[in-house]
């Protein structure tokens, strides 16, 4: 299937696939919820059909969470190059942030 959005069936638009857009896509087929909050006025079939039916499922759940394991699935457009680029070089997925270290490693001001 071919899309014209790169970042299609990324549900939350951070830019990267994780568990939680498969798990929004989820949602929305039991009618938990009734769209995506970051594509508020876009019909939920077209930011996240994976298989390409016209319709919602949990097989589009099952694809899209394959993908953010990083699985073969090529009904999932890959994000552009520079995300995954980036999250590689950085080693994860989610950076932690260690504010303690942060403060610590500041350099107290001159006193003259």
């Amino acid at each position: 299937m071919t899309r014209s959005n790169p970042s299609a069936c990324d549900t939350d638009g951070n830019q990267i696939y994780t568990a939680i857009d498969s798990f929004f896509v989820a949602r929305v087929v039991v009618r938990a919820d009734s769209g995506f909050d970051f594509h508020d006025h876009v019909d939920p079939v077209i930011v996240a059909h994976a298989t390409g039916d016209g319709t919602l499922s949990g097989f589009d759940a099952s694809k899209i969470a394959r993908k953010a394991a990083l699985l073969d699935e090529p009904d999932v457009p890959d994000l552009p190059a520079g995300i995954l680029a980036a999250l590689a070089a950085a080693g994860s997925a989610d950076p932690g942030v260690d504010i303690l270290d942060a403060l610590n490693n500041q350099q107290a001001p001159s006193q003259a």
